[in-house]
């Protein structure tokens, strides 16, 4: 296309159009590698607050023990509720109170399985 073509109305809308499917295409990337990143970091800073929890069983329970880990992190409110919540659910599925009425049940969601699949690589295109 040379011209006067690029110019018209028709040609300029669908190179917005374009562009902005591209820039959405991007950005749904880029969320979605940031959902997988955090969700990698939360389940290490678990597996992680399980450890203190073993590491200091003689000091402390294990509630006190998993708020002394986020705490020495100085994670976010969320981040740190999230990762309390999570680990003190994995402790109490290893360590039940008593014994359980019937068959023992999960109760935490299973770790996500982190599959790298090959995707379409980014690309940057210059329209004009």
């Amino acid at each position: 296309l040379g011209g006067w073509t690029q110019l018209r109305p028709d040609q300029l809308i669908d190179a917005v159009r374009r562009r902005a499917h591209l820039q959405e295409e991007t950005s749904l990337g880029c969320r979605m590698a940031a959902s997988l990143s955090d969700e990698a970091v939360a389940a290490t800073h678990v597996a992680m607050a399980l450890e203190a929890v073993a590491l200091l069983e003689d000091e402390m329970g294990p509630d006190d023990a998993i708020m002394h880990y986020v705490r020495h992190f100085n994670l976010p409110s969320v981040e740190a509720q999230i990762i309390f919540r999570r680990a003190l659910a994995s402790w109490a599925e290893r360590h039940p109170v008593r014994e359980p009425f019937a068959e023992a049940r999960t109760v935490c969601a299973a770790s996500p399985a982190l599959r790298f699949t090959s995707r379409a690589p980014l690309r940057v295109r210059v329209v004009g």
